[in-house]
């Protein structure tokens, strides 16, 4: 938290200075960073409650809060916290493109003093951005500053909430198979037909417990691998169980998702997230935008 200490201490330097005025400027701030106002309204408004020795503190305070989020973005080719419970799962997360690029849809333009919207950009928010939001947010409920790592977590979680969001419409359009511990794995691929013989055998793939070397203490024994003819007879078997290839999907809609939160409810816990999303994706059947 040391690099913090000069924005925390400009901070309430100029909190003390405000007075009864500090709410005020809290809340024009946090419309500035909602994109609500932009940087020349913010400026003005500001300067309505500010005198001479306070506008200096507020300019010092913006300084200080965008070079350090600018020292983040820079400083991205530092190792970045490894997270030992679901480092298998990160090596598969979705990394982000910049799909504007396979879109030959027509953007909206934005004011380049603006800073652009995630629907703009279609990107998802960086470190950085988090940054900002995350700070401001501990600002608002008291608290000192927020740190990178949970900047880091944030974005983490981010990407994993999509993802869980994504992997559940694929399994509907188009299925997925299932070990026998329950785990999910080949999504995308076609299910098999529930009317042909064997067909519930073969969709539970085999699945052995790991057991430790007797030879080898603390090492785990490698596990059984299946001949070329095992895994022969079992493709066909697939082939032969799996229904007759089908027309390319359409890609993924509004109505998509839609269908898929209302088959699965616990994909978005807060239920106050999950009823204003629904209005926008509703919204967007009357009235399609960019945004």
């Amino acid at each position: 938290m040391g690099e913090f200490d000069s924005i925390i201490a400009i901070r309430q330097t100029l909190m003390e200075s405000l007075g009864d005025r500090s709410e005020e400027y809290l809340q024009l701030m946090n419309r500035w960073f909602r994109m609500e106002l932009t940087r020349h309204e913010f400026e003005c408004e500001a300067s309505k409650c500010l005198t001479g020795s306070q506008l200096h503190l507020h300019n010092q305070l913006i300084l200080k809060v965008l070079k350090k989020c600018a020292h983040i973005t820079a400083s991205s080719n530092e190792p970045k916290p490894t997270w030992n419970r679901s480092s298998s799962h990160i090596n598969h997360t979705f990394e982000p493109v910049d799909t504007i690029f396979y879109d030959v849809t027509e953007r909206q333009e934005v004011d380049a003093e603006l800073p652009p919207f995630i629907s703009h950009d279609r990107l998802l928010p960086d470190t950085s951005t988090m940054m900002v939001r995350a700070t401001f947010a501990a600002w608002e409920h008291g608290l000192e500053a927020a740190s990178t790592e949970v900047a880091d977590l944030l974005c983490l979680a981010t990407h994993q909430f999509l993802r869980s969001i994504i992997v559940a419409v694929i399994r509907k359009r188009k299925g997925c198979c299932f070990m026998n511990n329950g785990f999910v794995h080949a999504v995308g691929k076609a299910s098999l037909n529930p009317w042909l013989r064997s067909v519930a055998k073969n969709n539970n793939g085999e699945y052995h417990n790991l057991t430790l070397d007797a030879n080898v203490k603390g090492f785990l024994a490698p596990s059984l691998r299946r001949s070329k003819e095992e895994l022969y007879q079992k493709e066909l078997f697939s082939i032969a169980a799996s229904d007759a290839p089908s027309v390319p999907l359409a890609p993924i809609t509004v109505s998509d998702i839609l269908y898929t939160l209302k088959l699965h409810p616990s994909l978005v816990a807060s239920y106050f997230t999950k009823t204003v999303n629904t209005e926008r994706m509703y919204a967007r059947f009357t009235y399609p935008c960019d945004d």
